[in-house]
């Protein structure tokens, strides 16, 4: 007896399992099927700009818009580094700072504009090298509270034009010595033979 009421137990079990697949099963099918949320936000980095190692920083605009037809708040705005790059990689951005906002968390109208600002500043003079630049990428993400994320990156050119104050190698030295006895030696032998011509 006791052997039956287990053997219908598990039956009952079964079943109800069994159910509870069919009736949910639709329900993930329509969620797998559900379409996803094209983008609501587009994002447009500034205009190129040139800075010099060791010179002051600037103030970079990266503009959102909203580009569908519903009010659309405006979460975040994260910025990192992903490449180094450029005849001289050491020549780069050190920091891009947010300084302010207009866009608003709570609903940015459709087909309207906000930007960021960031204080954008070069690497400072590292002393001896070359003349020469390297380029920063830098990738910004604005989060919307609809949709997904949006990215865009943008090149910053970092420029050194610092001289270098490198001491002359010796033989460099041992050039200029002898170019400078050679000098003297002929403006010697340009005295002498002017001393001796009588005058007429």
């Amino acid at each position: 007896m006791f052997e039956r009421e287990k053997l219908v137990a598990s039956s009952v079990r079964a079943a109800a399992f069994v159910a509870g697949a069919v009736i949910f099963a639709p329900f993930f099918a329509f969620a797998d099927s559900l379409p996803a949320i094209p983008p609501q936000i587009k994002v447009t980095p500034g205009g190129a700009q040139l800075l010099m190692e060791g010179g002051g920083g600037f103030a970079f605009t990266l503009t959102v818009s909203n580009i569908s037809n519903q009010p659309i708040g405006i979460t975040s705005a994260a910025v990192v580094f992903v490449k180094f790059d450029g005849p001289d990689p050491t020549d780069r951005l050190m920091a891009i700072t947010q300084t302010k906002t207009t866009c608003p968390k709570n609903g940015l109208a459709s087909n309207n504009n906000c930007t960021f600002t960031f204080d954008v500043t070069p690497v400072g003079t590292q002393g001896e090298e070359n003349l020469d630049f390297g380029t920063t990428t830098a990738m910004f993400t604005v989060t919307p509270n609809r949709g997904e994320a949006v990215s865009a990156n943008k090149d910053f050119l970092v420029r050194d034009d610092h001289a270098s104050t490198t001491t002359p190698e010796p033989a460099t030295l041992t050039l200029f010595a002898f170019g400078a006895l050679g000098l003297a030696g002929l403006a010697q032998t340009r005295r002498k033979k002017t001393a001796g011509q009588s005058p007429r």
